[in-house]
């Protein structure tokens, strides 16, 4: 066998070494997506806001305003009333993805910060972490900010890297 042809099977070894964790954490959340719905004061909220707004009745909770949460979160889960119909399911499958997309921007940020070995090692813990696989567990805020709050980190650390002189960034 030439070097070549090893050199890509042990790389290919490699890579499968790395995602089957990856694997298992996936189908770990996904296994949290069932249709039943673990009742929380704040999820209670979170989907009656939801359901008003896709419904078009508006920001309202028991039929006033509310002023109590942002209105970002019930309607991102609007989103997903319009577009796949109003279930615990669909809103459940929506903090698994958050808690994917949470891990991905994570990995992200610490693979610029430590190197990609000890940011993967960092993901996996944290992915294999019995917190994670309770939130996704409730129709909460908390994955879709930690989302956002990564995304920002890593657009805040993509723009330190910007070249000032000509206004570009470096996407390294």
């Amino acid at each position: 066998m030439n070097v070549l042809a090893e050199g890509r099977f042990g790389r290919a070894i490699g890579v499968a070494a790395m995602l089957w964790p990856l694997a298992i954490i996936a189908v770990m959340i996904f296994a949290q997506v069932l249709p039943c719905w673990y009742v929380t004061p704040d999820s209670a909220i979170y989907i009656e806001l939801a359901r008003n707004v896709a419904s078009g009745r508006g920001y309202v909770y028991n039929e006033e305003c509310y002023y109590g949460y942002p209105p970002v979160f019930p309607s991102l889960l609007a989103v997903g009333i319009w577009s796949f119909g109003d279930s615990i399911l669909m809103m459940r499958a929506v903090m698994a993805l958050a808690a994917l997309a949470f891990l991905g921007a994570s990995f992200a940020l610490m693979r610029r910060l430590v190197g990609w070995r000890a940011a993967l090692f960092a993901t996996l813990l944290f992915g294999l972490s019995y917190e994670l696989t309770t939130w996704v567990a409730r129709v909460l805020s908390d994955l879709p900010g930690a989302v956002f709050t990564m995304l920002a980190l890593v657009a805040l650390w993509r723009f330190e890297q910007t070249d000032h002189r000509r206004g570009l960034l470096e996407w390294t």
